[in-house]
């Protein structure tokens, strides 16, 4: 007697996770040959999340070395793709580069908590395929900020009314917004003198690279 199609099933192999997505590494070669005496640097923005609204996001940057004119050059490098995404949680005035960070997957669903002082970040399965879900516990103070480290640096969205979940979802085309000028910080600078920034493509592999100039016009360009 064949054996019940409800048995067969019960004794099938587990399916295998599906393997967890390798980093991309990202190279920016930065050249300054700009008219501007002193200190000048580029700053390296993450393109914004496709959710939840741009308006509710503050994207933060990793920012170069301090260069100067007469075509100084400085190479940033970082991670980037599916595989390098890590998940934060910070008081408003804090430093997202000194923040503990959580790696999550896309797929993710995410618990943050507080106490003692101290975020707590869990992640779990059962969240949207392209995104990430965060759930916000009420022991987490208000004020806090939720950042999600997309490529070269994180991007911040605030605890939503009502403590509802928080759908990150990241864009990860090879392209970041590269602006040169005083240092692009968080919290931000008082002052600040900057260009209106480039987006640059990035390509090859295994390292995915780009290369951008400042003429004399103090025009940022991408070279390669």
């Amino acid at each position: 007697m064949p054996k019940p199609i409800a048995d067969q099933a019960a004794s099938a192999p587990a399916a295998a996770a599906p393997a967890a997505a390798a980093p991309i590494t990202f190279s920016l070669t930065a050249t300054n040959g700009s008219s501007l005496a002193g200190d000048a640097y580029f700053s390296v923005f993450p393109p914004p999340l496709k959710s939840p609204p741009v308006s509710s996001q503050v994207l933060t940057a990793l920012v170069s070395a301090a260069t100067s004119e007469a075509n100084e050059t400085t190479t940033l490098t970082w991670n980037g793709g599916s595989g390098a995404l890590a998940l934060l949680a910070m008081a408003e005035d804090g430093a997202p580069a000194t923040a503990g960070k959580t790696p999550v997957a896309l797929g993710d669903k995410v618990m943050v908590t507080w106490a003692d002082g101290a975020y707590t970040i869990v992640p779990s399965t059962g969240g949207p395929a392209s995104a990430v879900e965060v759930d916000i516990d009420p022991s987490v103070p208000p004020n806090s900020l939720i950042g999600l480290v997309v490529g070269p640096a994180p991007i911040l969205v605030g605890i939503p009314a009502g403590l509802g979940p928080l759908t990150l979802e990241p864009d990860l085309s090879p392209t970041a917004t590269v602006v040169f000028g005083t240092a692009c910080v968080y919290p931000p600078a008082p002052i600040s003198d900057v260009d209106q920034g480039l987006t640059v493509t990035f390509s090859g592999t295994p390292t995915a690279a780009a290369q951008v100039a400042v003429g004399l016009d103090n025009l940022i360009q991408q070279t390669g």
